[in-house]
């Protein structure tokens, strides 16, 4: 069962001057944001540690929602932040990362999406080193059965630098192909498993998650052009990876990917439209209700769990151990939204870059969490209020590898 969201802060901020790089010397307290704190200075990221002072701002969605601190169990959704959060730079210098993976040594993979490389790094140091070069644009990741590292990939992105990092802007010149691989973290190989789905071309395979019977979900997001643009699906390979299915298609923009904690509920997150919709898991690889839609409705037999008002995009997703789901979440404000599904209820813990893209969660307690911050090329981690949901196959820090 979803506990409630409770009253622990989660918290929204801003950086007094959105010009400067993230790096900069002084960091100070917006001045809209005085009124409920006194004048105070942090240090810069010299020290790995950023602090942000958060102001009560409501983001209310819906006509009848009313306005609460932490949730909000009812009719509605609500955002309301106050007090101060900290966060430490793990590493930087990454181009574009995404698909963070906690492994059993207490390391952290991310891919880079434009570098077409897997790195992992140190928390403790924040040192990288490069595990493999699978090419094209490494996405979403996790660890499956064998202790495998599995990986969408997109076939590649173009970026362009703005004054806050990298932005994506489409296909790349060199696009490859989408397609699910198979890394062998201890030797860097790559080995490509599946192009295809029920006959049909990958074209940007983005997130992942594993079942507990060994088989896995995965998106396809769809690739768009000047005049044209494809669709998006969900698909599942099974176990032996022997068969791969389209399960639903025709869906805008899906991106995140996640199970519930007792397995039964699929999330998959919509990135333009930011909504987080869900279906019924009645088996592996089969969800309940229909491909039929009502006026070209983008469920596809799903259920819109919650949706942003605000100019906000989503992208990929972690589930807390209690059942809200964590969606990292693109544009103005962006940060981590953490919604309550049995509510629609929400929060919002707002980040220093235009472009979060992704979270995973870690540690003794599964309370420390990490987030792509993928512009300005970031790998920061933060104290969680809840534990977040350890995942099908993810070992316990200290725990010996696998053998496949």
């Amino acid at each position: 069962m979803t506990q409630p969201l409770d009253s622990t802060p989660i918290l929204r901020a801003r950086r007094s001057c959105r010009q400067a790089p993230l790096c900069s010397p002084l960091w100070t307290i917006p001045t809209v944001a005085r009124s409920h704190a006194r004048q105070t200075t942090w240090p810069s990221t010299t020290s790995t540690k950023v602090a942000w002072l958060a102001r009560s701002t409501p983001v209310v969605g819906g006509t009848d929602s009313l306005i609460q601190i932490g949730g909000y169990r009812g009719v509605g959704r609500v955002t309301i932040f106050r007090g101060m959060t900290e966060f430490d730079v793990v590493a930087e210098g990454l181009f574009f990362p995404e698909g963070p993976v906690v492994l059993p040594d207490g390391s952290v993979v991310v891919v880079e999406v434009g570098g077409g490389v897997l790195t992992r790094i140190d928390p403790d140091d924040g040192t990288k080193e490069v595990v493999a070069r699978p090419g094209g644009g490494p996405n979403g990741a996790a660890i499956g059965p064998d202790g495998a590292l599995y990986v969408c990939n997109n076939g590649g992105l173009a970026f362009k630098p703005g004054v806050e990092g990298h932005f994506p802007v489409g296909e790349a010149a060199d696009y490859s192909g989408g397609r699910i691989e198979r890394i062998d973290l201890a030797d860097g190989s790559s080995e490509v498993l599946f192009r295809e789905s029920s006959g049909q071309p990958l074209k940007g395979p983005n997130d992942i998650v594993f079942d507990a019977s060994g088989g896995f979900w995965f998106t396809d997001h769809p690739k768009k052009r000047d005049r044209d643009r494809d669709w998006g699906g969900v698909h599942y390979v099974a176990a032996d990876c022997a068969s791969i299915t389209e399960v639903r298609y025709k869906l805008d923009d899906p991106n995140g990917i996640g199970l519930s904690p007792d397995g039964r509920t699929l999330y998959v997150a919509d990135t333009r439209a930011a909504r987080l919709w869900s279906w019924p898991v009645v088996a592996p690889g089969m969800l309940a209700g229909d491909e039929s839609s009502f006026m070209g409705m983008r469920g596809r037999g799903a259920t819109c769990v919650a949706t942003l008002p605000r100019f906000q995009s989503f992208d990929s997703l972690a589930v807390e151990a209690g059942g809200h789901v964590v969606v990292a979440t693109i544009a103005d404000p962006a940060g981590l939204t953490v919604v309550d599904p049995v509510t629609g209820g929400y929060t919002l813990v707002e980040l220093p870059d235009p472009i979060p893209t992704n979270v995973c969660f870690g540690g003794d307690d599964m309370r420390t969490a990490y987030a792509t911050l993928s512009s300005r090329g970031l790998l920061v981690r933060m104290r969680w209020p809840r534990p977040g949901l350890r995942l099908n196959f993810q070992q316990a820090e200290g725990a010996s590898p696998q053998v496949k």
